[in-house]
Order: structure tokens, then sequence, then C-alpha cells
């Protein structure tokens, strides 16, 4: 009886004074429907491509496009077993990603009438996901409490929530996989340093766990449901118990006090009776919403709202609660913060479930980074430039009024493209060169503040800027296509002269790397290049069947890093026709190109053929694809990304794939 008065006392209190819904100081949240329709959307993530990456419960992974709604599927997993609370559950994409283009996924499936739950890698190839490698199966499943979110951590290991699968005794039981948070490698192997060796537990005793973040201090918070009683949010700690079965939220109760001492059971920081299914979990902390800095977001299914929870600085209590959209939308499942600040949240409803976005302040200027490295310029460098994205996202007009640089090293940055005032309509943007162009040597500092009038007052936003200048050179080819080749063969190649050293005095080369299938044989690491002198290198590769497009890093010292992307097809074919010279194939027009070009090709193939834009970095910024009937034919190019976003001034490659034959040609964009 006296665990419920107490209950009871919590709730009033957190209804009188901080868990009372609350507005935004002097400002407003608003809303959008990005898309609606879909079948509870279970994972929502941010990705480095723009775009939101979603899991459907019934199989779907999709690509959502935040601004327009337009939905491309890469893949449908038909393994999986729909049942109750259970399917496709979590998501994560590698944290190299699209360099490392692998995608993982935690779903049930059925194992002779028994379900289960595993983790598997696929891989994205630009369209849809391909190579499915399980890392984790035969975790016990049902048709409730199988957790399972994933995240990377900061040290690129995977972490993964599981459920106890309706069964109170295995969360305690280190035997299995299931009432955990579980830690491997992308390769799904076990880390040395778990808690327990040769084992993917990472913490224990856990119910439901269905909401993983970083936060404040790098602390990991988890949310977690209860029975009745006690959901929770907690900081997990490595080698660390939760209690459950045996211990219910804190450990106020004479036998959970014993299981506490006996157990170093971890109190939760936050709990709730009655429930309130606890679910997605977040970490936020920018300018768009700055009542929101260092706070968790967490979402509610059946309390149907988004909840706030202020943490101290330590980030090792919740020192403020409030709450949004009690029952607005219906059962909240999932969220993801977009780098700009907003917030997207999935529903969890019986139908027609939706993705919605929250901003922020009506008038508020989002910037697309607060924080611009232009890095190292070599000698022969006189400048860099970056792209800053400037965003109206309120309902109404905003004006930027005034750009101003200041620092002791203001004259050594400079800004571009911007004619003020700067009328902004609501979600229009605006493309500001900042560019970088040092009259010394060393370390370069500045600070970019654009005014703009906001609610009663002027409103400022900053971005600090920051660069550097070495006497030290080094040149590598940017681009390197290493043609066809037969799967299952080996090809080793020497470049003669690859790094070549034309500054002032010697370099030494730190470190290098590339991705599989190439390895690098020569040269061993340090090495030091002489002024005016060359240093080759060496590669061997034994592909499989496929396209290979990989980008190899070097690090100098002096703060010098440098990239070069190798192309090779492998193919099956027992012979391998000659190509033809790519200018006898492509040929681009206009060079160079203000906007967009058009790519003329001429080939005597017929059929479907893919095309991509290639940046220096080995990036794809554009991917299509169009059928061959004729000799000649074109294609247009808009010179944007396919997320929309116009690509800034640099030198770029077309690459035409088909019939197993690649043409690569320059492109060049001058803005």
């Amino acid at each position: 009886m006296l665990r419920v008065i107490l209950a009871g006392c919590a709730i009033l209190l957190c209804t009188l004074f901080a868990c009372s819904k609350q507005n935004l100081t002097a400002q407003e949240l608003t809303t959008r429907v990005v898309v609606e329709g879909r079948d509870i959307p279970w994972e929502i993530i941010w990705g480095s491509d723009g775009w939101i990456w979603m899991t459907e419960i019934g199989g779907k992974v999709s690509r959502l496009n935040p601004v327009t709604g337009q939905i491309i599927e890469v893949a449908t997993i038909n393994d999986i077993k729909r049942i109750g609370e259970g399917g496709l559950l979590g998501m994560a994409l590698h944290p190299d990603f699209p360099a490392v283009p692998h995608v993982f996924l935690a779903y049930n499936y059925d194992d002779n009438g028994a379900t289960r739950e595993r983790i598997v890698r696929y891989e994205y190839n630009g369209t849809t996901l391909v190579n499915p490698f399980i890392l984790i199966g035969g975790i016990r499943g049902s048709s409730i409490h199988n957790g399972c979110r994933l995240l990377f951590a900061p040290d690129k290991t995977l972490l993964i929530t599981t459920g106890d699968a309706s069964d109170q005794t295995l969360p305690q039981n280190h035997t299995s996989l299931n009432g955990k948070i579980l830690r491997i490698n992308p390769d799904g192997t076990f880390p040395a340093d778990n808690p327990w060796l040769g084992s993917a537990l990472y913490s224990t005793g856990h119910r439901n766990p269905q909401g993983i973040t970083f936060g404040a201090q790098g602390k990991l918070y988890s949310s977690e449901h209860g029975p009745s009683t006690d959901d929770e949010v907690n900081i997990i700690e490595k080698g660390r118990n939760y209690g459950w079965p045996n211990v219910h939220g804190y450990c106020d109760l004479a036998q959970e006090k014993t299981f506490c001492e006996d157990s170093s059971v971890v109190e939760p920081i936050a709990a709730w009776t009655p429930t309130l299914a606890v679910c997605g979990l977040g970490y936020y902390n920018h300018s768009a919403i700055p009542e929101w800095n260092n706070s968790l977001l967490l979402l509610t299914l059946k309390a149907s709202k988004l909840i706030q929870l202020k943490l101290s600085d330590d980030g090792s209590q919740i020192v403020d609660r409030k709450e949004y959209f009690a029952g607005e939308f219906g059962r909240l499942r999932d969220l993801c913060i977009a780098p700009d600040g907003r917030v997207f949240i999935s529903t969890s409803n019986s139908s027609n479930n939706k993705i919605i976005e929250i901003r922020g302040p009506d008038t508020q200027l989002q910037l697309s980074t607060h924080d611009i490295d232009f890095g190292t310029l070599r000698l022969s460098q006189t400048s860099a430039e970056q792209m800053l994205v400037l965003t109206n996202t309120g309902s109404q007009e905003l004006t930027v009024t005034n750009a101003a640089l200041s620092g002791l090293n203001a004259d050594d940055f400079s800004i571009g493209q911007l004619s003020l005032p700067l009328v902004l309509a609501p979600q229009q943007e605006h493309t500001l060169t900042v560019r970088f162009q040092p009259a010394d040597m060393g370390v370069r500092n500045a600070t970019l503040r654009l005014s703009y009038p906001g609610a009663g007052s002027a409103t400022e936003s900053t971005v600090e800027l920051r660069g550097r200048k070495s006497r030290k050179d080094v040149v590598l080819p940017a681009f390197i296509d290493l043609g066809i080749i037969s799967a299952g063969s080996t090809l080793d190649t020497t470049l003669f002269g690859f790094f070549a050293n034309t500054g002032e005095g010697e370099v030494s080369l730190q470190q290098i790397s590339v991705e599989q299938p190439f390895d690098i044989i020569l040269p061993n690491v340090p090495a030091l290049i002489a002024q005016g002198l060359a240093e080759k290198l060496r590669l061997r590769v034994a592909p499989e069947a496929g396209i290979y497009q990989r980008l190899l890093t070097a690090i100098f010292d002096d703060g010098i890093q440098l990239s070069t992307v190798f192309m090779l097809s492998a193919t099956t074919a027992t012979s391998v026709q000659e190509v033809a010279p790519a200018a006898d194939v492509l040929r681009i027009l206009p060079v160079p190109a203000t906007a967009g070009v058009e790519m003329q090709i001429t080939t005597p193939y017929r059929g479907m053929a893919v095309w991509w834009i290639v940046d220096l970095t080995g990036r794809i910024v554009f991917r299509g694809e169009l059928e061959i009937r004729d000799n000649q034919t074109s294609v247009f190019w808009n010179g944007s990304t396919g997320s929309g976003l116009g690509c800034p001034t640099g030198f770029y490659t077309a690459i035409l794939e088909i019939d197993g034959h690649r043409h690569t040609v320059p492109v060049v964009i001058v803005r």
C-alpha cells in the first residue's frame, strides 16, 4: 500500500509542477505532416544523404525526402515474422556511411514455429540492400517484449537492446541474450573490452528497452517499458545490472534493496507510475529550439505524448520535465533529429501512420553548420571554399540585415553571394560561399555573425571559422580507374610517383588506408618523402564480381589529409572486351558548366545503363539510370545532388556503366 501511495503522490507533484504541459517561452512549436499512410514506421534515422531512413514493421526499408515526402523503397525483408508487436524493428547506418555502405537491421523471424530475432548487416548499392550477413541470430522473440533498437557508439561498436520475450527468467541469465543491452563489432565479433569476455553482453536486467541514445558528457541513456508500474529512463553503465524482474523502478522496497545491493543494480533517473509505454529516445542540443538544449526527448505510446527531460549540466540527473502534443497524433513510436535542429517523430497507430516534422521558433534562421573547418591548405593552395546554407524555417518572411566577420584573423576569410538585406520566404534556402584565403602560415580563426530581426528584438546566428596554412605540399591523383578484370583473379599494380612532394622540406606519410577488396602493399608507414621526390603506391585486389569504388585516404604530418578514389569492375565474363577511350563515348557540354550539363553518349551497346556523378572525394552526388536504344543518346544532369541541393564549384567525374563496360569523363562546375 505504501508503494501505491508514494506513486500517487509523485504523479500529483508532477501534475502540479515540472511535468505539467508548458509552451516554449516566447515561441510556439510548429508541426507539419511529411508523409502519412505508412505501416508503423518503427525506426527513423537521419542519414548522411539528407534523407530519413525508415523501417516499417511489415518489412519495408525506405528513404524519405524530409522536404517533399517522396519515398524510395530500398528493400523488402521477406523472411520477417510479423506477430503482435514483432516484425521489422530497429535499424542503424554505419558511422562512415556511405563510404562504408552498411545498413544494420533487427527483425523477428520464424524458426520451425518458434519466434526468434536476428541482427543482419546489408550493403546499400545506391539503389537497394544486398548481400545480407547475419551478425547474431537465435535471440528469443515473442509477440511482445522484443526490444530492439540499434545504435552505433562513438567507438563504432554496435549497441543492441533486447527484451525479455515474455520470459522473466532471461534478463538475469548470462547465457541468454534476452533482457540485455548487447555490444558487438560491425562484423559480428565481440569487442575485447566487453564486461564479460567472449560475450556480447554489455548490461543486464532489462525488461523491454525500446529507446537508446548518447547525450550529455557521452552518457548512454535508455528508455524501458515497465509492467503496470515503473516505466524507466536509465543511464547505461558497462557491466551493470538494471534489476528486472527483481526490481521495478527504484530500489525502494525491502526485498528490492537487498537485491540491489547484492547485484550492483543501477536505479533509473526517471520512472513513471502508472506507465506511459515509453519508447523512442533522442538527445537534443541545438539552437533551433534553445529551450530543449541538453534535454532527452522521450516518446510514449500509451500516453501519446512527447516528454522533454531537461538534464543537469553533467547529464546525470533530470532537473525539469515538460510535455507536448498529448493525444494530438496518437501513439508515438520513434524520433530523429536533423542537423539543423528539426525533430521528426513517427506514429504507431492502427492505421494511417505518419512522419511529422517539429520546428522551433516561427521566425528562425537555421544554418547548415555552426562550425566550418577548412582543414590544412598546402603550399600550392591559395584558398578553399565551403558552402553554408541559410534556411528560414519559420512561417513568416525573414530578413538577414547584416553579415560580419570578426576576430584577429578576420581578413583571412571572406563571404560571397550575399546581397544585403537578404529576404527569405518561409522554408526558402540561400547558399552562401565562405572562403579561406590565408595571408600567413599557421592556424587562423574568425567568427561569422549573421543578424536578423526576431520577435521583438534583434537575433544573431554565429559560425566559427578555422583553417591552417602549411609550407608543405603533397599531390595525389584525384581519381584512378583500374578498368575491368575477371572476378576471382588478382590484380597487383604499382603506381609510380603516386605521392609527390611539391612543397618546402620533407613530408612524412603517417597513415594510409583503403577499403576492401583493395590492400596496400607499399609504402610502409611512416614514410619520409624528400622535397621534390615522389613515393610509389603498390595495390593488390582480388575482388568478387561487382563494381567497386573505394576511397584511399593518406594522412601526412602538418595536418595534411588527402584522398584518392579507385574504381574497378570485376566481371564473371570469360573474356573482357577492350573499352573504347572515354572521349569517344562520353562528351560533356558545356565546359565548364555554370548550371547543368548534357552528357552525350555514343555506344554500340543497347540496354539499361547506370550513370553517376562523383566528386573529388569519391562521394556519389547523383545516380541515375537510362535505357539506351540508339547509337547516340544523351542525358541531362541539373548540377544538383539527389536530394536537390546544388553542387558547389569544383571538379567532378561522370561515369557510365553499360553491358559490363565503364567509361569516365571529367565535369567542371563553375557557380
